[in-house]
């Protein structure tokens, strides 16, 4: 029977590690969620037990997991409705949300390309996304890569590099408003609570175990065709008597400075 990866992340969000890692995540969020806009927020993962709904200006928000039930245990009242349903194939109306938060979400779907194309579709014109993601050149990404075969969540999946979701969502209409990596601590024994975001070797750099991406969705991305400039094209002009006389006459035989105009050439004697 196949494993159930959101579900897999509620249970790893019980370990010391998930928690650490989760409640780090909300860190960064916390001043991000208050700039969402709108009166709906769609959440695709899970962000744990230490969520507080309180940041969020939506009156109405979703919860959607592969099984919503555990969630919903934990986190009661904190969403308005749980939602049982995959990132890939979301059973929402198209631009019937205003936000949209991605907790690895992307990370543990079967085909991200399709998650992503998903929660475009579900998003209003002028919306913003948040994606949370793991980094795969970093400490945690090497870790997934030497475990997935084995491994539950969230070692499992596939892992999106910050640029190419950056590629994906611009190529969809969105425009980039901000990023940054975070957790630069190996993904290894039992931290503990991330109170604050880490400031450790290599802060700042693009080695950090997850990231942030913040994007508003601006409409579709077409190429823009410049109207071809209409040039007029040249018109034949016939050419008069003494251009025809110019183009046979020689140089040499030119008539001189003195010459007028009507003048006949004296005859031969």
């Amino acid at each position: 029977m196949a494993t159930n990866l959101e579900m897999d992340l509620v249970d790893w969000a019980a370990t010391p590690l998930g928690a650490y890692l989760l409640e780090h995540e909300l860190h960064m969020l916390h001043s991000r969620l208050p700039r969402l806009p709108g009166s709906t927020l769609l959440w695709l993962g899970y962000p744990g037990g230490c969520f507080d709904n309180s940041l969020c200006m939506q009156r109405e928000r979703t919860l959607v997991l592969n099984d919503a039930a555990a969630a919903k245990a934990t986190l009661g009242d904190k969403f308005t409705s749980y939602l049982s349903a995959s990132a890939t194939a979301l059973p929402l109306a198209s631009a019937s949300h205003h936000a949209i938060v991605v907790q690895h979400a992307f990370d543990q779907s079967a085909d991200v390309h399709e998650a992503v194309r998903e929660a475009a579709r579900v998003m209003c014109l002028g919306g913003q996304i948040i994606v949370v993601g793991f980094n795969p050149f970093s400490l945690w990404g090497l870790r997934r890569r030497l475990s997935w075969r084995w491994a539950v969540s969230p070692w499992r999946g596939r892992l999106v590099s910050l640029g190419r979701m950056q590629d994906w969502l611009q190529l969809l209409g969105f425009r980039i408003l901000e990023t940054s990596y975070s957790v630069y601590r190996p993904p290894l024994g039992a931290p503990r609570a991330a109170a604050a975001p880490e400031h450790r070797l290599g802060a700042g750099l693009p080695v950090g175990g997850i990231y942030v991406m913040h994007a508003r969705k601006e409409g579709p991305a077409f190429n823009v065709i410049r109207p071809t400039r209409q040039v007029a094209r040249p018109r034949l002009v016939p050419a008069t008597v003494t251009g025809r006389i110019s183009a046979v006459v020689p140089h040499t035989q030119a008539k001189t400075p003195h010459a007028h105009e009507g003048d006949h050439p004296a005859p031969a004697r």
